[in-house]
């Protein structure tokens, strides 16, 4: 549709050019400054309406009549009030609009800005301004500007922040995201539960505050290339040092986003504390069947006692891959002490300073004392907090150990010894660890009985054989004689 700009309109409009800045005034005259000042009313990508100070319409562009969907016939009545109310009729706007119209017309000297919504769906921001000449009212301009596009983007916005939550919010997996500084913008609950902080304790601080371990220098470059455009998306594995100062390991998922309008990047950390148990326990009872195999070995081509014993302890050092591994035998002497006797790992200096007996003293209040007294497997998982390793617990963690358990050597109801493991690392005997070293000493129990059986068998022969030439050696002279 056109809109012609007639006489009136062109004394409304030089009327709101004497009243709307225009800056450097024109030498060209009135004509053409009116020219001008319809020519940009047309062109605005707002509706525009001016009207006088009777409220009757100065002037009006294309698109004011497209927004509110007016008749032209009506707008040519030139009377403000019909022309709104058919555009609050056709255009279903909320009875709340014509009243804060109203109240502008009461008090001409206000400004106003708000937004309208139609109950066809479209949202409009009206502004209104009022014009003077010489400081005397004159007029309102009204501005119209269709924000429905931007309202729905809005509101797309709001939802994708509403499943973004949802989604980020759950207790699955731990969620942060980060500045291109390194810096916690956001954490979710579940990696807050992780860390043992609360949202408050860590939001602001950089990501190498919590990294810690050998994976922490490769975690933080692999943020930066995400940062710098080096690298689309990364999984890192490496540990986090929790409020308790306690580590765990997480494997994380990470991605260049923009958040809040800045470059940043996204983490998803999942706890995987139980995979790498899982992991850890495998290892080792994988490390125990091999060594029960190689104890076998050991026992099978053993000739001596001796023998079995010293391979015994090399199989557990070289191929279970433990820090320590001793043996001793229960005396049934005075002090019922423990005597060592084949040991892998360490000198034999530092078994004999250990001191141990099997009575009820402090000294025979450790893992080898208690298994030889009671006939079962005693363990202690961590060395550095047990009280019943107070006697050893200086010297132990000097040589890098943490844990320790001790296995009874057992002939029918009787212990005749122990078979003592000792880890580097606290809580290093699972059940299922525990039952494999169990079957080990069992071994070794049945082979050291079967040698001395053997041993004693052997004597008994030779006792016998040397009875018997004995004998026959008397018998020979006896004939000799007569």
């Amino acid at each position: 549709m056109d809109i012609n700009i007639d006489a009136n309109a062109a004394r409304g409009l030089r009327a709101a050019a004497g009243a709307l800045p225009m800056g450097r005034a024109s030498a060209r005259g009135p004509a053409f400054d009116a020219a001008i000042l319809a020519a940009e009313h047309e062109a605005s990508p707002d509706g525009i309406l001016v009207v006088d100070a009777l409220g009757e319409i100065i002037s009006f562009n294309h698109k004011f009549i497209e927004m509110w969907r007016i008749p032209e016939n009506l707008v040519a009545t030139r009377i403000d009030h019909d022309v709104l109310d058919a555009g609050r009729a056709r255009g279903g706007e909320e009875t709340s609009g014509a009243a804060r119209i109203a109240h502008l017309y009461r008090n001409p000297d206000e400004y106003s800005v708000d937004v309208i919504l139609l109950k066809d769906g479209r949202t409009f921001q009206r502004y209104t301004s009022p014009m003077a000449v010489d400081d005397r009212y004159v007029g309102r301009v009204w501005f119209f500007q269709d924000i429905t596009a931007f309202k729905q983007a809005e509101q797309t916005i709001r939802e994708d922040e509403t499943r973004f939550r949802a989604m980020v919010d759950q207790e699955l997996a731990g969620v942060l995201i980060l500045s291109a500084e390194g810096n916690l913008l956001y954490v979710n609950p579940r990696f807050c539960a992780m860390l043992g902080y609360a949202s408050e304790d860590v939001i602001g601080r950089s990501a190498a505050d919590f990294l810690t371990g050998d994976g922490a220098a490769n975690v933080l470059d692999r943020i930066r290339g995400i940062m710098s455009g080096a690298e689309k998306s990364a999984q890192v594995v490496a540990s986090v040092l929790r409020k308790d100062g306690t580590m765990i390991p997480f494997l994380g998922h990470g991605a260049r986003i923009i958040y809040e309008g800045k470059p940043a990047a996204i983490w998803v950390a999942l706890d995987v504390s139980e995979l790498k148990q899982a992991q850890n326990s495998l290892l080792r009872l994988n490390r125990v069947l091999k060594t029960l195999s190689a104890g076998n070995m050991a026992l099978v081509r053993a000739t001596t006692e001796d023998e079995l014993l010293h391979n015994m302890c090399k199989a557990v050092i070289d191929v279970g891959g433990y820090r320590l591994c001793w043996i001793g035998f229960a005396e049934r002497d005075k002090g019922k002490t423990v005597r060592p006797v084949a040991w892998s790992g360490t000198d034999g200096a530092y078994i004999e300073s250990l001191a141990i007996n099997w009575d009820g003293d402090a000294r025979g209040q450790g893992p080898t004392g208690a298994a030889i007294r009671n006939g079962v497997p005693e363990i202690v998982q961590n060395i550095a907090t047990d009280p019943a390793m107070a006697p050893w617990r200086k010297e132990a963690l000097a040589r890098g150990i943490g844990s320790s358990i001790a296995l009874p050597l057992l002939d029918g109801s009787r212990t005749f010894g122990s078979l003592t493991i000792q880890a580097a690392e606290p809580d290093a005997f699972d059940p299922e660890e525990v039952k494999l070293l169990v079957e080990l000493a069992g071994d070794l129990s049945y082979g050291v009985i079967s040698l001395r059986a053997r041993m004693a068998q052997e004597e008994s022969a030779a006792r016998l054989r040397r009875s018997l030439q004995a004998t026959v050696l008397a018998i020979a002279n006896t004939l000799e004689q007569r």
